[in-house]
């Protein structure tokens, strides 16, 4: 076939794209019957959907008609709306066609399919399965991102694309939204979309294919072969050897998808790709129905779903230590857990069949606290999704009794006290996820019932506070125990809300409390009855006494005939006052996580303060009474629609609390002001880290540039990256380390620039902005996003580059060092994801990459090495690590001539090379095949041993238990585990010279504890011991050495 388009062809193959452009999808939209907040549900929308196009632009339409009917949407309608099909929901950022052939198979089979049916969501984004979308400007970013990746892969570089004009790149996706071929062909005209190019000039073809929901398989595919076009048959063996293994008959049935049609193996892949590309330059292919990887999954799912169910039966006969045994025998564990937790725990949770205290063991005992993180996402969706009140505090007595039953089923504090626990002994990636849940998770109020820190309560009822207004915050009346003057008899002491007095030269009052009274009588204890539930104590801090609602002394009925109960405290200090003290918190908003009612489950009462009820001019009394019937809200009298509502808050809520709090929620200026007070406050030198590091990274994004170098050096001087590490930092301190490194490179031009210009991909530090913001993904293991912001950083063309190398081809060394850690970061997500093959596309992408240094060269040659040793190609491998160790040194010998401010990165990563060998090396000669193996039916008495027969372990057992090792204590399998590990008398484990530093700096106490500690306290690692003790109870390497012990 020839290497070279004819005109004839050319013509034809417009034509033929012209008529795939044309393609369209006769679609059926409804709303979700759940959703329906009308009398009766809208009509079905008929559609005719572009092929070639996208969700989000192709609905607008659709999503006017339904919005009438559907419950409102949030700021962000992106986040809102979204699409299902057969259950299945739909990704926006994947072409509409690609879509129906991923659920529905070719056009032949799927006739009878049409209208296509889906279903329109405006609650419950499903936001562990889909991407965020706030905007149809994310899709066209998302397919911009998508297209310049492809135009590097045919052409080396993006520049094509980049040097664009900003209203011909808008011109193309105004021709994707519109579905106009003629318009799109002369936008792109200058890439050469339309398959005229000699295919010799090609460098590699966009090809992505996708199995089910998994990610794309996607590899650089080269056209030609010994100088012919290389056919879909020859690339699929060479993409999905296990599924088109060399042997296959090339007329089998194994065939791919491609915009509905059923492609013959045989037919040329540069042909495919020039007709039926899609419209961000990929070709997407499917695997249709009935191939050999539907028994594979069938295969797959005869063995998963049995050991699914099995966990789960454990669960619920409150068994987790049998539960997590059969979980870990799932098969492809660690790259599928997550949907294996989903699976687990989702369902019978929902429906309130399993325990909160057995499903935290469970989680707790699995082999990476990432897993155990992972369960507790499933838990914390699953409750914030069935506890959310659908009309804030109003709604009525049916909605408030709901309400109420709803979140007593489903209890936060649990998993607060889990996440506490876990953050105080966590380190590294893994506290770093636990301490942002900690914060995006867990209220204020939650987070200071957990620490026992006091509290104010605060009712809204007379603030004007409704669902369309926020009210008047003076006018929030607080919660106190008043002192002899409001004693009742002698057990027993009224509760009151305090009025408050009119100002001086205010013409009305404010609740504010009095500066010369007492503040400790307005702060109460919340302090749990039960952590496996939402139910507390409400103590007063002043008094000591506890807060209940009478059986007796009933106050006045209201004016509808209703009886209401007093509120006292119990007068005798520190006793409880039995069931009817004990309190449970209902949360009343979403946005405002601190506004909640109190309810008495003992007299089924809800705790308020009437507006017409005063004890006198400054104070109102406070009362229980139930619900209003039905759907009726309160009376004005009894304080209309916020008449329950209380703003529960810390009462002495610290600024680095408040600061990190607004960091996590994105509001960075006010990050900023409560981090600077924070600083002012404490005098501890570690809180500082935390401080100066959260500061000026909020500072970062807000592109206050000026105001980063000050805090860094400010860590510099308490530690540097050492100190973030021990915060769980260190990404923190990449991310402003990169942006401090590039300006310093810079022209005093470029750094002004750098000010100047919004973040965009034309920003010539947007490519480490978005390297570092991966790296921040993939310390939170959320390998999917990191690849995202890998693979913008690796396809994007900065403007410094093209100003230093200008009137070249060349990238400056800069930035093509960042671009191949960009793909060499993309890789090592991949690989992450137990996707080898992906890995592999990557780095050999990477290593085509014109420039790249010594260095570069030997980590990419050692990522390689691990993916043969994943693909269990161990000559393959060694092969690799060799000439990556050849690198190494190289790069080692060149850096000792560098000054000693230069990192000496080298020598780290020969030492990853050489312990990658080192296990490699044991797979190769099977040494822990038998070694490894576990003794399940040995018998040890004494200094008699029988032994019963046992099966060796076989080699994909023994990489697993090596895996799992590297896993259990972070770091390579060898007897010396780090360098020089020391434990302090709490148990803590740090490396010798980091925590000697630490003594030094920062002072003589534990960083985690905070106890008192020396270096003479410092002793010898326990991580030599566990892994010891490991392998004597398990394996038969753990009975050689105890033998051979004397």
């Amino acid at each position: 076939m020839s290497a070279t388009a004819s005109p004839s062809s050319s013509s034809s193959g417009a034509l033929l794209k012209q008529h795939v452009w044309a393609g369209r999808i006769p679609v059926v939209f409804s709303l979700d019957p759940n959703e329906v907040t009308t009398l009766h549900a809208p009509r079905p929308f008929y559609a005719m959907v572009p092929r070639m196009g996208y969700l989000v632009s192709q609905t607008r339409d659709v999503v006017e008609y339904f919005q009438d009917a559907a419950p409102p949407m949030s700021a962000m309608q992106g986040a809102s709306i979204w699409f299902e099909a057969k259950g299945v929901p739909l990704h926006w950022h994947l072409p509409f066609g690609l879509l129906r052939d991923l659920l529905c198979g070719p056009a032949e089979d799927g006739v009878a399919d049409l209208p296509w049916a889906i279903t329109v969501h405006f609650l419950n984004f499903p936001r562990d399965i889909l991407l965020p979308c706030e905007n149809e400007q994310s899709v066209e970013s998302h397919f911009m991102h998508s297209l310049k990746q492809a135009t590097f892969l045919r052409m080396g570089s993006t520049k094509a694309v980049m040097g664009l004009p900003e209203a011909q790149q808008t011109q193309i996706w105004t021709s994707i939204a519109q579905n106009d071929y003629e318009s799109y062909r002369e936008a792109t005209h200058a890439l050469h979309l339309d398959g005229g190019a000699d295919v010799s000039a090609l460098r590699h073809l966009p090809l992505r294919v996708h199995l089910d929901n998994t990610p794309a398989i996607q590899m650089p595919i080269a056209p030609l072969q010994n100088g012919r076009e290389k056919t879909l048959l020859e690339v699929l063996k060479y993409l999905l050897p296990d599924l088109f293994p060399s042997s296959a008959d090339p007329t089998h049935k194994s065939k791919l998808v491609v915009h509905g049609i059923s492609v013959p193996a045989e037919v040329s892949i540069v042909e495919l790709y020039r007709n039926f590309s899609y419209a961000d330059n990929f070709l997407y292919n499917t695997m249709e129905s009935g191939t050999p990887r539907d028994d594979t999954a069938a295969r797959l799912a005869s063995n998963v779903e049995p050991l699914l169910a099995e966990t789960r039966a454990h669960l619920l006969h409150k068994e987790p230590d049998r539960a997590r045994a059969s979980f870990l025998r799932l098969p492809e564990l660690e790259s599928r857990r997550k949907s294996y937790l989903e699976a687990t725990l989702r369902d019978f949770y929902a429906s309130g069949l399993f325990d909160i205290p057995v499903l935290l063991t469970f989680l707790e005992a699995l082999p990476s606290w990432h897993w155990t993180l992972d369960g507790c996402a499933v838990l914390h969706n699953v409750s914030s999704a069935l506890r959310a009140p659908s009309s804030g505090a109003g709604g009525g007595g049916n909605a408030l009794r709901a309400l109420e039953a709803r979140q007593r089923k489903f209890p936060q504090l649990p998993l607060a006290f889990f996440l506490l626990k876990l953050m105080s002994h966590l380190e590294g990636s893994a506290r770093v996820r636990a301490e942002s849940y900690w914060y995006a998770w867990v209220s204020p109020t939650l987070r200071a019932v957990a620490s026992g820190q006091p509290l104010e309560l605060k009712i809204l009822s007379r603030t004007g506070r409704s669902e369309y207004r926020q009210g008047d915050s003076s006018k929030e009346e607080i919660l106190y125990a008043p002192g002899n003057a409001g004693t009742f008899d002698n057990d027993r002491r009224n509760a009151l809300c305090w009025v408050g007095e009119r100002a001086e030269g205010s013409e009305s009052e404010e609740a504010a409390w009095p500066q010369d009274k007492d503040r400790a009588k307005a702060q109460w204890r919340l302090i749990p009855s039960d952590v496996h539930t939402d139910t507390f104590l409400l103590q007063s801090v002043r008094f000591e006494e506890y807060l209940y609602s009478a059986d007796y002394a009933k106050f006045k009925k209201d004016s509808r005939g209703k009886t209401r109960s007093r509120v006292f405290t119990w007068r005798k200090t520190g006793e409880s006052p039995g069931p009817a003290g004990k309190w449970q918190l209902v949360s009343l908003s979403v946005e405002e996580r601190d506004v909640f009612a109190l309810y008495n489950p003992y007299q089924r009462e809800f705790l308020y303060s009437p507006t017409a009820d005063l004890l006198d001019s400054k104070r109102r009394h406070v009362l229980t009474r139930a619900a209003p019937d039905g759907a009726r809200e309160a009376s004005n009298t009894e304080g209309g629609a916020m008449w329950c509502a209380w703003r529960i808050v810390p009462a002495q809520q610290s600024s680095m609390e408040r600061g990190v709090e607004a960091f996590f929620a994105k509001k960075y200026p006010v990050a900023v002001e409560q981090l600077t007070q924070a600083l002012k406050d404490l005098p501890d030198n570690t809180e500082h880290v935390k401080c100066f590091a959260y500061r000026m990274t909020a500072n970062l994004r807000l592109r206050r540039f000026d105001l980063v170098a000050p805090d860094f050096q400010a860590i510099q001087e308490l530690g540097g990256d050492k100190a973030a590490i021990f915060h769980g930092l260190a990404h923190l301190w990449e991310e402003n380390a990169s942006y401090l490194a590039a300006m310093a490179n810079s022209s005093p031009d470029v750094q002004i620039q750098a000010i100047e210009i919004s973040t965009s991909p034309e920003n010539p530090f947007f490519m480490r902005h978005q390297l570092s913001k991966g790296d921040d993904y993939f310390v939170r293991r959320d390998f999917q996003a990191a690849i995202v912001c890998y693979q913008e950083a690796a396809t994007c063309n900065p403007t410094t580059a093209s100003i230093a190398s200008e009137g070249s081809n060349l990238e400056d060394p800069e930035t093509t060092r960042q671009r191949v850690r960009a793909y060499v970061s993309c890789a090592k997500c991949f690989f992450a994801l137990d996707e080898s093959e992906n890995a592999w596309q990557y780095l050999s992408i990477a290593h085509d990459i014109t420039g790249v240094s010594v260095e570069g060269e030997a980590a990419i040659l050692l990522w390689k090495g691990k993916c043969r040793r994943a693909q269990k190609s161990y000559d393959d491998s060694l092969e690799l690590l060799e000439k990556a160790f050849d690198r190494a040194s190289a790069a080692s010998a060149a850096s000792a001539c560098l000054p000693s401010s230069t990192p000496m990165s080298a020598a780290v990563l020969k030492r990853s090379i050489l312990m990658e060998m080192k296990v490699v090396g044991l797979l190769r000669q099977g040494v822990y095949d038998t070694l490894l193996s576990t003794e399940e039916n040995g018998v040890v008495n004494g200094t008699n041993r029988t032994r019963e027969s046992s099966s060796p372990a076989t080699g994909g057992d023994a990489e697993k238990t090596l895996t799992q090792m590297m896993e259990i204590f972070h770091c390579p399998l060898s007897l010396e585990l780090m360098d020089d590990p020391v434990t302090t008398p709490d148990g803590n484990t740090y490396e010798r010279s980091m925590i000697e530093q630490h003594l030094e700096v920062n002072g003589c106490f534990d960083p985690l504890t905070r106890a008192p500690l020396t270096k003479s306290q410092l002793h010898p690692n326990r991580a030599l011991k566990q892994l010891m003790e490991t392998l004597l109870s398990d394996h038969r390497l753990g009975l050689l050495l105890a033998s051979c012990s004397t």
